[in-house]
């Protein structure tokens, strides 16, 4: 849908205009209160794009968060350009297959034992099995 910021408007694909109705402020699971805009069309029964535009029985609403938006946006920039490229090239790749291997694969999830010397140890376990299984395969 298309957006008109000069009268805080979202655009429907058959031309009808969603209008902002109140703000919500939803707390996330890690603390932060972000903001959510809802917009809602006045009439939507004599709409012929009703059917694949809400599975609603009245209008239809939309929720958004611009904060959110923006932030997604400057995500993609900071990882499309030269130097957010540069640094996605130097990502191992070793690594993270190892670590999906324990977690999909062998279900490894959390540590059984407590305390530095004991984690250690099971970790080391953990890595002497990744390497025999390496090894297997070859």
């Amino acid at each position: 849908m298309a957006y008109d910021a000069e009268k805080d408007e979202l655009i429907c694909p058959a031309g009808k205009r969603l209008t902002y109705r109140f703000s919500t402020h939803p707390k996330t699971d890690n603390g932060y209160r972000g903001e959510r805009r809802c917009y809602e069309a006045d009439d939507c029964t004599a709409c012929h794009l009703k059917e694949q535009c809400t599975k609603a029985q009245g209008n239809r609403k939309v929720d958004l968060g611009f904060q959110l938006k923006a932030w997604r946006q400057q995500a993609r920039e900071n990882l499309t350009s030269e130097a957010g490229k540069n640094l996605r090239s130097l990502r191992g790749v070793e690594v993270e297959s190892v670590f999906g291997r324990l977690k999909e694969d062998w279900g490894f999830r959390r540590f059984f034992l407590r305390g530095i010397e004991k984690v250690k140890t099971e970790f080391g376990l953990l890595c002497i099995a990744q390497n025999m299984a390496k090894l297997a395969v070859q």
